[in-house]
């Protein structure tokens, strides 16, 4: 059984109670009566109308407020680089998130037409709200590998990457194993590298040096 009340009959009622099979959804609205607004359920969701998944009795309580409902109006300046997602009705003073995503990994979130960077953001709705989210190509970065001895071993992963992106590098020893990674700035402050440790005992030993990834360069595509 799913039984559900109204915090206050006069602000508001509520939908949906009833008897329901097992496992079967049920749907919970709150319908505020004219300058009030629905606030929240008793355990804080605010959805209206709310879907629950049934797999015992559950029992619900709707809260309402004096107040009137502001809109949020998003747009995406330019749609085939990204999309946006939190538009819509709420309540007066309630807290409000909104998100830009970029459509694929060459393009990035750049900022909200009032100059705002957070990606999500939330704020308190007090009044009727516009955003436009304004997007950008993605930087490019080049990864460019060399091995330090390139007879003991080689390396895989070099190319060009968008930023944020997962990369994944690796080193594959002949007659030796493999020691670490260097980049390009600890190349230039060591005045001596670690030598890779040699399996078999007939390896000639190497020169002071070891696998690095050199600097990443980056630039606009």
């Amino acid at each position: 059984m799913t039984p559900l009340y109204s915090d206050s009959l006069p602000m508001g009622s509520v939908m949906g109670s009833g008897y329901y099979d097992e496992n079967a959804t049920a749907e919970c609205l709150a319908i505020p009566n004219p300058g009030f607004v629905f606030s929240h359920w008793n355990d804080g969701n605010t959805q209206n109308p709310r879907y629950i998944h049934l797999s015992q009795d559950t029992a619900l309580t709707a809260f309402f407020a004096e107040g009137c409902m502001y809109h949020v109006d998003l747009f995406s300046d330019n749609p085939s680089l990204g999309s946006v997602l939190g538009g819509g009705d709420y309540p007066s003073n309630s807290m409000v998130s909104i998100s830009a995503t970029p459509s694929s990994n060459a393009y990035a979130f750049y900022h909200w037409n009032d100059g705002n960077t957070l990606n999500p953001r939330t704020f308190r709705l007090t009044q009727d709200t516009s955003f436009s989210a304004f997007f950008t190509e993605n930087w490019r970065y080049h990864v460019e590998l060399h091995s330090g001895m390139p007879d003991w071993g080689s390396v895989e992963g070099e190319g060009d990457y968008f930023a944020n992106s997962q990369v994944s590098i690796s080193a594959t020893p002949l007659n030796s194993s493999y020691v670490s990674w260097l980049s390009s700035k600890e190349l230039m402050a060591s005045s001596r590298l670690p030598t890779p440790k040699a399996v078999s005992p007939s390896a000639p030993t190497p020169p002071a040096t070891g696998w690095r990834l050199c600097r990443a360069r980056r630039w606009r595509p």
